[in-house]
């Protein structure tokens, strides 16, 4: 009797962890299938709005065509400067490791003979999209490095690149640059604090510390003799994006220049956006705050119990 006693409440014990597993397993699955129900309920749901909206608006045509053909710009009768890339798209997935930019563009100079024979020099730019940036400066308090001061700078350029065909100082001095707003440092806007107007030597340390900044995380790129000729008119350039860039439409400026004169000028946009599985997230989580905090913590649930479940197996 005493055998059997025993017998039987091994099987009971033996049960008892298949009946807990069991129970794990059952709510994980409801939690994994909620998860999936919730994601492609959003992924019907905007393929829905995509196809019910039409496709060819005239906004979204005026759009496509300004940034095919780009804008022309020229100083000089008979000058004129076109440029194209070879991708107007950059797309950014989830294994994006940065991107490069191959522009390439051409000179018509059929004034050619009336502005003499001196060589053309083009000076290339790419601008990301504008973003806030916040500086702070840490001062030594009571032995303690923390957080004193700070300066905030608005419509500041997240990406900048310039590239030229031979040594900016060569090209022109800096009066021209900055009249035609070439160069990161002729883009910042004057950083403040909020409360109350920084010295001017203030206001140089702090530009100093963001182009140092930008510049160490490969944001801001100045390269000179990178626009390379091929024959008097053709020329091209090859611009690197870094993995950190961030995300929106890029801008590509081309300068023709000679003798410190601009002759002519090109402007053409880059779509950068984001797609796959990165875009899908990024849509859920900041256009279904409710419905992607849902999914949050039921994916989390679900792989919280079957680690569980996989480790308490392993133990018995």
């Amino acid at each position: 009797m005493q055998r059997a006693q025993n017998m039987a409440s091994g099987l009971e014990a033996e049960r008892r962890p298949f009946s807990r597993y069991a129970i794990y397993a059952v709510v994980g699955f409801v939690l994994g299938a909620t998860a999936l129900a919730a994601a492609f309920y959003f992924w019907w749901s905007q393929n829905r709005a995509n196809v019910s909206q039409p496709s060819t608006s005239p906004a979204a045509v005026s759009d496509t065509t300004e940034a095919a053909r780009g804008v022309q710009r020229s100083y000089v009768e008979g000058i004129s400067v076109e440029a194209d890339v070879a991708a107007r798209s950059v797309a950014v997935t989830s294994s994006f490791h940065g991107a490069e930019i191959v522009l390439f563009g051409a000179i018509d100079d059929s004034n050619f003979s009336r502005i003499g024979n001196a060589p053309y020099d083009v000076v290339v730019a790419i601008q990301g999209r504008d973003e806030q940036v916040v500086l702070r400066k840490k001062n030594n308090v009571a032995g303690m490095w923390i957080n004193t001061e700070s300066a905030s700078f608005k419509d500041v350029p997240s990406f900048y690149a310039l590239q030229s065909s031979r040594p900016l100082a060569e090209i022109a001095g800096s009066a021209f640059y900055s009249k035609h707003n070439i160069g990161i440092e002729n883009l910042l806007s004057s950083p403040s604090n909020g409360a109350g107007a920084l010295s001017a030597a203030e206001r140089k340390g702090y530009a100093e510390a963001l182009l140092r900044l930008k510049k160490k995380n490969g944001l801001y790129v100045e390269r000179e003799n990178s626009v390379t000729f091929n024959g008097r008119v053709l020329f091209r350039s090859t611009i690197d994006l870094p993995p950190s860039v961030l995300v929106g439409n890029l801008i590509a400026r081309v300068y023709l220049i000679r003798d410190e004169e601009m002759l002519a000028s090109y402007t053409s946009k880059i779509r950068m956006e984001r797609q796959g599985l990165m875009r899908l997230m990024h849509q859920l989580a900041f256009s279904h705050q409710l419905l992607y905090g849902i999914l949050a913590v039921a994916l989390a649930a679900a792989a919280g119990i079957g680690a569980s479940m996989v480790f308490r197996k392993s133990g018995h």
